[in-house]
């Protein structure tokens, strides 16, 4: 007998429990089941892609460090050249100064 039959009306109703038939409740799982898995695939792809940009990352500051070397020991082979270059331009000077008192 359904409630219209006898003229009731529900305003206000809750479900509590819904048994369904175990293939339906099977069908259920599987899908959820896939979209996990979906989303797991997903994520690795993720991972593996935020990976390569850590790797790309390291090697561009392992380069910047190394063009940073060798600028500042290139910069201080030079300042160490014109330093030796001034000293021997002193020596020289010296020298010339010490002849040219013993004449």
């Amino acid at each position: 007998m359904a409630l219209k039959d006898v003229n009731a009306t529900v305003h206000e109703f809750q479900l509590r429990q819904v048994d369904l038939p175990a293939s339906v409740n099977n069908v259920i799982v599987d899908t959820l089941v896939r979209q996990e898995q979906r989303k797991t695939e997903e994520r690795r792809a993720e991972v593996v892609a935020v990976d390569a940009d850590i790797t790309l990352i390291q090697q561009e500051v392992v380069r910047l460090i190394q063009v940073a070397t060798a600028t500042r020991q290139n910069e201080a082979r030079v300042v160490l050249e014109g330093d030796r270059a001034r000293a021997r331009e002193l020596q020289l000077g010296q020298e010339a100064t010490a002849l040219l008192e013993a004449i």
